[in-house]
């Protein structure tokens, strides 16, 4: 998880850093007519993709290990649950801190892109 996290962070840093680039592309298509709305959708898109394939990525790999591990732990300790179980709490909460992470770079992506 703190992998992820920190890959996260240098995404986040990395597209923050990169809405300067972007901001000729927006405003060239603000000029051949796309309104704001769409622009906002793009800018989810872009964002969700960038997003999406490290999330999911991580998910399955991990998704092995965990529910092998936590099964195994089950086993030995006799504990409530399965692998499963634990897999879906911890995934919960990496999808909080996720989504909180893709909620700001999105709205500094849009104002960055918006402020000509």
């Amino acid at each position: 998880m703190i992998f992820v996290f920190v890959a996260v962070t240098i995404l986040a840093v990395q597209q923050l850093s990169d809405s300067g680039k972007y901001r000729f592309r927006y405003d060239v298509l603000k000029k051949l007519g796309m309104k704001r709305r769409e622009m906002d959708r793009v800018i989810f898109r872009q964002l969700a993709l960038f997003y999406l394939v490290p999330a999911i990525a991580a998910a399955v790999f991990s998704s092995v290990i965990v529910i092998y591990a936590g099964n195994a732990f089950v086993r030995m300790t006799g504990a409530y649950g399965n692998g499963l179980y634990y897999f879906a709490i911890s995934l919960l909460i990496c999808a909080g801190v996720y989504v909180i992470y893709f909620a700001a770079t999105y709205l500094g992506f849009k104002r960055n892109v918006e402020s000509v």
